[in-house]
């Protein structure tokens, strides 16, 4: 099974802030997945912090608290 890799990584969580920050895009250009680049987004304007709900936030805890109980079998 692929190992599916995502631009956004945990340390652009700001649970403070209640937000996602927006500083990175995942260049594909083959479709590979095993050959990819994390890069900065083509315009300045694409980098920002989205907002996001509470809820949401609790969710995200919570599926790292399960995966890292887990361990290297989660998927």
């Amino acid at each position: 099974m692929p190992k599916y890799q995502a631009a956004l990584k945990w340390d652009d969580l700001d649970e403070e802030k209640g937000s996602l920050l927006v500083t990175k895009t995942l260049y594909n250009p083959n479709n590979n997945i095993n050959k990819y680049q994390l890069l900065t987004p083509k315009t300045s304007g694409s980098i920002r912090a989205i907002r996001i709900h509470e809820r949401l936030i609790k969710m995200l805890k919570r599926h790292a608290e399960i995966k890292l109980q887990k361990g290297p079998l989660y998927r």
